[in-house]
């Protein structure tokens, strides 16, 4: 969703919609390095 957003600003000229693209990828990459961290210290702990 967040990479049609930056898509759709680039094509109509909405900074509101690259803005909330933006926000939505970091927010997703953010919560995606947060869970791989989770699984990383798990098996670490497992081992």
């Amino acid at each position: 969703m967040g990479a049609w957003a930056l898509a759709a600003g680039m094509v109509f000229g909405q900074t509101w919609l690259l803005v909330f693209g933006s926000v939505f990828l970091a927010e997703e990459l953010y919560e995606t390095g947060v869970v791989a961290l989770i699984l990383r210290r798990q098996a670490d702990h497992s081992n």
